[in-house]
């Protein structure tokens, strides 16, 4: 972990670039972005199929399918010792960019079942230029790892931009440590969204955050929250970039 930190603020600060981060400058090139996804659609796809390709395809689909039941059932029959498996998370936070005083609200919620979760958040920032907002909704998340100490997830799901009415799709990976019974835990999650229409990545983030128990009652538990997010967008010109650097805090709330 200690050398992981440095590498992530070291890679934060070479895909910054030089421009100040603007919420109008995300917004313009997001419809910068459509307009080519526009002129793009025209173009066609070659199809080749293959019956002996799709026999094994089914083949290694079933023993997935069979992996996974097995895997779930393992999980389940856990939730009554270790019941975060089944359970409810909600996160309300915010953050501030101080270099060009862009607020940032971001409300999320999850619900876990095991080796699966689903998740949903609103991410709108604002700024004197203007506001930029999209909802992103990891429809289904895998909990590769998912220990008492430790959980490792891969989601993927769409983020909808609201500002240009198009949607992305967007993936995830998370990683989750669990200290003193859960009552502390520091987290690393990759986000990024890919338009296959342009070939570019819209946004790409970083969030490194920790919380801390401050009250229990029953499964409810209410956590103190603090992090940072690096979140980089799509510039208005090709090749260029926006960056956000957000301090994070606010309250993460736990059921189970």
């Amino acid at each position: 972990m200690r050398k992981i930190v440095p590498l992530l603020f070291a890679f934060v600060i070479a895909t910054t670039s030089a421009s100040l981060a603007q919420v109008g400058d995300v917004s313009k090139g997001a419809k910068g972005n459509k307009e080519k996804t526009r002129k793009s659609s025209d173009s066609d796809g070659d199809y080749r199929g293959g019956g002996g390709s799709g026999v094994f395809l089914f083949l290694e689909i079933f023993d997935v399918v069979n992996l996974m039941v097995s895997g779930q059932k393992d999980q389940l029959a856990q939730r009554f010792d270790q019941p975060y498996r089944v359970s409810l998370e909600a996160s309300l936070s915010g953050g501030y960019d101080n270099s060009e005083g862009t607020y940032l609200f971001l409300p999320s919620f999850r619900g876990n079942w095991g080796l699966f979760s689903t998740a949903l958040r609103s991410n709108r920032m604002q700024d004197r230029t203007g506001q930029f907002q999209t909802l992103d909704w990891q429809v289904i998340q895998f909990n590769f790892v998912n220990l008492p100490k430790f959980t490792m997830r891969f989601g993927q799901g769409f983020s909808y931009v609201q500002d240009i009415d198009d949607v992305y799709h967007e993936s995830t990976v998370g990683f989750e440590v669990h200290l003193k019974e859960r009552r502390m835990n520091p987290s690393l999650e990759f986000r990024w969204s890919n338009d296959y229409s342009t070939d570019v990545v819209p946004r790409f983030e970083v969030n490194p955050s920790i919380d801390f128990q401050l009250m229990q009652s029953g499964k409810f538990k209410i956590h103190a929250m603090a992090g940072y997010l690096f979140q980089r967008y799509i510039g208005e010109q090709a090749g260029d970039h926006v960056p956000f650097h957000f301090i994070q805090t606010g309250l993460n709330l736990y059921f189970y």
